[in-house]
């Protein structure tokens, strides 16, 4: 996944950075933040799978209907002649 890390956002300012003083946001800070960031993509990253498979068993499940829906009708086509 491409994201900034800690590292890069260093040499970027940014309103928080600017009104922070050193002590405050400090490389501790920096990785306890880009730690929690890595634990949240990679739970965004499973319920995206999980979303995934739930959307792969819907379109088994609309497929397998039509094939029966279809059969259902031509059966009662023939029952009509």
């Amino acid at each position: 996944m491409n994201h900034l890390s800690h590292r890069d956002l260093r040499n970027q300012p940014n309103e928080r950075s600017r009104n922070a003083s050193p002590a405050s946001f400090n490389m501790a800070t920096l990785d306890s933040l880009e730690s929690q960031n890595d634990e949240r993509i990679e739970g965004l990253g499973a319920k995206v799978r999980m979303l995934k498979d739930i959307t792969v068993a819907i379109g088994d499940e609309v497929r397998e209907s039509s094939k029966m829906l279809g059969s259902m009708v031509s059966s009662t086509k023939l029952l009509e002649y």
